[in-house]
């Protein structure tokens, strides 16, 4: 079954390199906000709902291969549902030792804009210290559940002292706000979501994506989900091949860094 598997990653990795060097030439200009031209672009895979014993085995593959791989993660933790899982938490505080980072993901996953600007401010404090406690890491990058925030968001934001937000690029663009927070959305979606459901994407749609991010806005941040790679209640050898295949071709053609380095990278205005 090993080997099996290990030749369809193969022929994949074959497949979408012929296909990337013909998209690499149609978009051969590269953005002017990208460093410089000697470096690679920059790319952020970005792991939303980190959470105690949810989609445990694929939360556990996911970090453990990008571990394994030297692949930097932002990993958006949501605090009250994190501290409980002992080997989920050694595991995300040793991908910090190697350089991932964590960003809050929302107290209790909800939509903060049903909520006022205080008590969006107090579970945003709630998450930081909780961060802070299970990890001894300061959190500067706040994750809106299902992307969802207004201007009370980033005014909590701001005075709890999360300085950067990370969206989605068609919900709010790279940037810096009136509130003094910085954007620097997610850009490339790893599957649609449709009706409640992950569908899975080709390998080519995703390389033309992160082609395009990075032509548009200087680089380009990848959100998934661990529960993407579950079909009918069940891993799903096939996505998680389209997974594989992708990180293998992104460290050819691309560099991993996460949202704090990033924002470091481009500069404060993005």
């Amino acid at each position: 079954m090993k080997r099996i598997l290990i030749a369809a990653v193969i022929c994949l990795a074959v497949s979408a390199t012929a296909n990337v060097v013909f998209l690499a030439e149609r978009f051969a200009e590269k953005p002017e906000n990208i460093i410089s031209p000697d470096e690679f672009p920059p790319v952020v895979i970005r792991i939303d709902d980190i959470q105690d014993w949810w989609a445990r085995d694929e939360q556990m593959l996911l970090i453990e291969y990008n571990i394994a791989r030297g692949v930097p993660m932002t990993l958006g933790v949501i605090p009250d549902l994190f501290g409980q899982d002992n080997e989920l938490v050694e595991t995300v505080a040793f991908a910090v030792e190697q350089g991932s980072e964590i960003a809050d993901h929302g107290w209790g996953h909800v939509v903060f804009p049903d909520f006022q600007l205080d008590e969006q401010a107090r579970k945003m404090l709630l998450g930081k210290e909780k961060l802070r406690e299970v990890l001894g890491v300061e959190v500067s990058t706040f994750i809106p559940p299902l992307y969802r925030f207004n201007s009370d968001t980033l005014l909590a934001m701001r005075d709890v002292g999360y300085t950067v937000i990370s969206s989605h690029v068609h919900l709010l663009a790279p940037g810096s706000t009136p509130e003094e927070v910085v954007s620097i959305p997610a850009t490339v979606e790893f599957s649609y979501f449709v009706d409640g459901t992950w569908l899975p994407k080709s390998l080519d749609t995703l390389l033309v994506e992160i082609l395009r991010s990075v032509r548009l806005y200087g680089y380009a941040c990848i959100v998934t989900h661990p529960q993407e790679f579950v079909e009918n209640g069940e891993f799903s050898p096939d996505r998680w091949e389209t997974y594989t295949a992708l990180i293998s071709h992104l460290k050819e053609m691309y560099s991993f860094t996460v949202i704090g380095e990033l924002r470091a990278m481009l500069g404060t205005e993005v």
